[in-house]
């Protein structure tokens, strides 16, 4: 199915200060529009806000793109991650088996690779809080000692 896919995309970026994240999401942009799978149609970048009660700044930036086929918006998705997308043209959708089986199978790959990512993190997160536990023993074992020290050899 090789028809072109027009498109509304938001990308949105969250950090701070409020220059970087400006800074960051013209890049994404920029890297957007030079993707060959893909022609920005039009863009605006919206001016940053201060997330309310937090000390992070969000803005976003809504895209018009055409795509060269549905594949290569599905690439798209999964590379961008955007917060939203809407589907302009065609209007009528079609797919062959064969396609539909090949983005169900992108979609299980990604989510896999999630998954991946989630149980190292879950990992770390044990070593990491198993380290601390040791330290904290031997902190621990530290101040007593010393404690014990100035017991015996009173400060004069």
């Amino acid at each position: 199915m090789d028809e072109k896919v027009v498109t509304n995309v938001i990308i949105e970026i969250m950090g701070r200060p409020k220059e970087y994240i400006v800074e960051a999401l013209e890049k994404v942009v920029t890297q957007i529009g030079t993707e060959e799978q893909n022609r920005i149609i039009s863009k605006e970048i919206h001016e940053p806000r201060e997330i309310e009660g937090k000390e992070f700044f969000t803005t976003y930036a809504e895209i018009e793109i055409e795509f060269k086929g549905w594949e290569q918006m599905f690439a798209f998705i999964f590379n961008h991650m955007p917060a939203h997308i809407e589907v302009v043209s065609p209007t009528n959708v079609k797919f062959q088996l064969s396609e539909y089986n090949n983005f169900v199978n992108a979609v299980l790959r990604k989510l896999h690779e999630y998954d991946n990512v989630a149980k190292s993190m879950i990992i770390e997160k044990g070593n990491l809080e198993g380290e601390m536990e040791e330290l904290k023993k031997e902190l621990g074992d530290l101040m007593e000692e010393k404690e014990n020290k100035n017991k015996i050899m009173p400060e004069e």
